[in-house]
């Protein structure tokens, strides 16, 4: 049996180098080489820029309010997922992925691979 307390979870910054932004935690696996189960923190009112995942993700809202959407969509037009929400992301889906403003979201996301996240270049404006 394994049982952690909240007490004893300590999150890391999900992108090094941005403390503000998603955390990150392992509870089960290696999210570094495989298979696993992770914790999720995204701050209130936070939206990520466009991104893929190399491999499918499943994950389950456990507070806040999640939405995420395709390359195409918009933030507008997007599902709303409160606690008990459940979402599959297919591997290279470029997709946003938002906590709504109000209160902190927390996710528990389940991977049969490796977890990244690879933000989608924009493509260059033309200079002014």
């Amino acid at each position: 049996m394994t049982l952690i307390a909240t007490s004893e979870i300590t999150f890391d910054d999900m992108f090094p180098g941005n403390p503000a932004g998603p955390k990150i935690v392992t509870v089960s696996g290696d999210r570094q080489n495989g298979a696993h189960i992770s914790i999720v923190k995204f701050p209130p009112g936070s939206v990520s820029p466009l991104h893929t995942h190399s491999n499918e993700a499943e994950g389950v809202v456990v507070s806040g309010v999640m939405s995420h959407w395709h390359e195409g969509e918009t933030q507008a037009s997007a599902k709303a997922l409160p606690a008990g929400s459940y979402f599959k992301e297919p591997a290279m889906l470029r997709h946003v992925t938002a906590c709504a403003a109000g209160s902190e979201c927390v996710a528990v996301i389940i991977q049969k691979s490796k977890w990244d996240g690879k933000p989608v270049e924009q493509p260059k404006t033309a200079p002014r």
